[in-house]
């Protein structure tokens, strides 16, 4: 369990508007023990605010996970620019050295 998930006093309560296809959507959950199970601190008994709330934290953590994804997606583009930009000076200075040498 992550300190992220551990479970704090709420601060506030909110009125949260669902759909009928987010009623729909959170009895699937609350029956599907591979959905449950990938929820922290809920199960079948859980409270219908628990299991909204288990539901809004698995989202913020894919947001976090889509978040890093994304930073390292772009550490990775610049690498691939520095290390393609390297290479450039690297042939401008060769091609440099070779036309230096035939110009004598």
């Amino acid at each position: 369990m992550s300190a992220l998930a551990t479970p704090s006093t709420p601060r506030r309560r909110l009125s949260v508007p669902l759909t009928d296809r987010d009623e729909e959507e959170l009895k699937v959950v609350r029956r599907s023990p591979a959905r449950l199970s990938a929820l922290i601190d809920v199960d079948a008994r859980a409270s219908d605010a628990q299991l909204v709330h288990a539901v809004f934290e698995a989202g913020l953590e894919h947001l976090r996970e889509a978040e890093e994804a994304a930073e390292y997606e772009a550490l990775a583009a610049d690498d691939e620019w520095a290390d393609a930009e390297r290479r450039r000076r690297e042939g401008r200075a060769r091609a440099g050295r070779r036309g230096g040498s035939q110009s004598r």
